[in-house]
């Protein structure tokens, strides 16, 4: 598996942040919904949460492809991203991989990277 996740968390998460962003989340939930999966229901989510995963959007097996996307999907809202971090919610940006053993890595462009070091820095 494979993908980039951009996530927001809070306790009292803003039930705007889909508009604040202007992006509509693959998930989403408040603080105290149930934790379900397809399998069985884990109690209680111990806080809000707005996500954003790659994988569910794009079709590779890249790291480097789903990141750019994810990318080019949070780059208009920036300047809000800052504003939800500076309003004390938790921002962050995660990259999964898990596959077979065997050496090699995802690789990720400069271009990604300088996005991330940049646009999407959240220090002042």
């Amino acid at each position: 598996m494979i993908g980039a996740i951009f996530c927001v968390y809070g306790d009292d998460l803003d039930p705007e942040v889909t508009a604040r962003l202007g992006i509509k989340p693959t998930e989403s939930f408040q603080r105290g919904s149930p934790i379900l999966t397809r399998r069985r229901t884990y109690g209680n989510h111990p806080t809000g949460g707005w996500l954003l995963r790659s994988r569910d959007l794009v079709v590779s097996s890249d790291l480097d492809v789903q990141l750019t996307w994810l990318l080019s999907q949070l780059r208009p809202a920036t300047a809000e991203i800052r504003k939800l971090a500076a309003d004390g919610l938790d921002v962050a940006l995660i990259c999964v991989v898990s596959g077979s053993s065997g050496g090699g890595g995802p690789t990720i462009n400069a271009t990604n990277l300088k996005t991330i070091g940049t646009s999407l820095s959240l220090s002042t």
